[in-house]
């Protein structure tokens, strides 16, 4: 039996801001949204539309989600993604993709095309990834990055780089930074510094490393 997905996040976001309201989106069918994207825009479209300040955050497939989401959504002010997909359409990805063939085998049709397909000037977008396996989505990522956007590459980590930095004592701080700071990565690759670890932070400005 497969394990289905699970919340993400939550000891981390109740140790950063208890008081926040959190609502967590479970894909279990592992479709990338393909199959409860009416759904969800419909469902949270009301329920988001009470606050004033709204962050998305997500994983891999969540991760997706969150770059997937905000332009449709009211209040979004950042998202946060960690090793995202920028897409799992085969028309897409043409082969560079592989890992979830497993899962992808059970749509029918992909509407979706990729994770940015719905523009969200007024948002924020924060995407972090390791330094490998996922060199294909960096790429097509920072095709898509906005001038308000950023992207953190972490040295020495793969898929697993929020469990990495979470190990390490640097989730919380990180999402701190980019929810409720103004120097977006800057922060954390000091701190990645600090432990001999390298990153590079990738804006529309010219990349750079931190060691």
């Amino acid at each position: 039996m497969q394990s289905q997905p699970v919340e993400e996040f939550l000891k981390t976001l109740n140790t950063i801001d208890p008081a926040a309201s959190k609502y967590f989106v479970i894909d279990k069918e592992r479709s990338w949204y393909e199959h409860s994207f009416t759904q969800i825009v419909c469902r949270f479209h009301s329920v988001l539309a009470q606050y004033e300040d709204v962050v998305l955050i997500g994983n891999s497939m969540g991760g997706f989600g969150a770059m997937l989401f905000p332009g449709l959504l009211p209040n979004v002010r950042v998202a946060i993604a960690f090793t995202p997909q920028f897409s799992v359409a085969p028309r897409v990805t043409k082969g560079n993709e592989k890992r979830f063939d497993k899962y992808l085998g059970r749509i029918d049709s992909f509407s979706i095309d990729h994770a940015c397909l719905f523009p969200a000037q007024q948002v924020r977008r924060f995407v972090v990834f390791g330094e490998a396996e996922d060199t294909w989505h960096v790429a097509r990522f920072r095709e898509h990055l906005g001038s308000r956007d950023a992207m953190l590459l972490v040295g020495g980590t793969g898929h697993d780089t929020s469990a990495v930095l979470r190990e390490k004592g640097l989730l919380s701080p990180l999402l701190l930074d980019l929810i409720d700071g103004d120097e977006g990565f800057a922060g954390t690759a000091r701190r990645l510094a600090s432990l001999n670890l390298t990153s590079t932070i990738i804006s529309d400005e010219s990349p750079r490393t931190e060691r």
